[in-house]
């Protein structure tokens, strides 16, 4: 049961986090449809299982330009901060 509490805490804030910038990409067509905020949690779980920072980044990239509407023109990091909000 604390597991689950902590969960829901974390899902809670993702979704305080993530949502409002997820609805923003999504309503300039920059965000692929259908991503739910779950759909982010779990990519950032999955980046977290890297075992270097370079893997880490690698992941970020392919799993950005997965989300996003528009095929990737940069690294992440570049497209993340382009993104038009």
């Amino acid at each position: 049961m604390i597991i689950r509490s902590y969960r829901w805490q974390a899902l809670s804030l993702l979704r305080n986090v993530v949502e409002p910038t997820t609805t923003r990409l999504r309503a300039a067509a920059g965000l692929r449809e259908g991503l739910t905020v779950e759909d982010v949690a779990m990519f950032l779980r999955m980046t977290k299982a890297t075992d270097t920072p370079e893997q880490r980044r690698k992941a970020l990239d392919v799993i950005l330009a997965g989300m996003l509407d528009r095929p990737s023109t940069g690294r992440a990091r570049g497209v993340i901060g382009s993104a038009r909000a």
